[in-house]
């Protein structure tokens, strides 16, 4: 869901273009209504070839909110275009030339829970800029929690809340 979450700041920051790359058809629905203009699933699309079609450029920021595209994100990055690093995935590997970084003057960002970041959040939470209810598609109580972990385990629910 945080992509989710950037897709909506992008928007809400007037960004012309925001390309969304979701496997999910489920989560790619969701990512197209809170602003997403293009949807590319990248089991069945080339992601990089539709971004240079897209932007010709290539893209001004790529977020990572998977942690799994770091290699991804160096390819559709645009020249002196930045990137950030904010999914988790403690297994994912890219071996990436430093020449590419160096290269095409690539800004790497990395966060992770930073105190400095949690105010600014917190503050666009209180704007009311995102639409965070709409995050959350099923609501169960405690008996009926496994039907909420099945949705998850399924990809078929973005935030699903459980209540005593």
């Amino acid at each position: 869901p945080i992509g989710l979450l950037f897709t909506q700041m992008f928007k809400a920051s007037g960004a012309g273009k925001i390309i969304v790359s979701e496997v999910s058809e489920y989560r790619g629905k969701y990512a197209v209504e809170s602003g997403a203009t293009r949807l590319v699933n990248p089991a069945k699309e080339n992601l990089e070839e539709i971004v240079k079609q897209e932007t010709a450029i290539g893209s001004d920021v790529v977020v990572d909110a998977v942690g799994t595209l770091f290699k991804d994100a160096i390819r559709i990055v645009r020249k002196g275009g930045r990137i950030l690093l904010f999914g988790q995935n403690y297994k994912a590997r890219s071996e990436i030339f430093q020449n590419d970084i160096t290269r095409n003057e690539i800004t790497i960002l990395g966060s992770y829970i930073a105190k400095f970041t949690f105010p600014p959040a917190v503050k666009i939470i209180e704007s009311g800029v995102l639409n965070l209810k709409k995050l959350i598609t099923h609501r169960f109580s405690l008996k009926d929690i496994y039907k909420g972990i099945d949705l998850m385990r399924d990809k078929k629910a973005i935030k699903v809340v459980i209540t005593p």
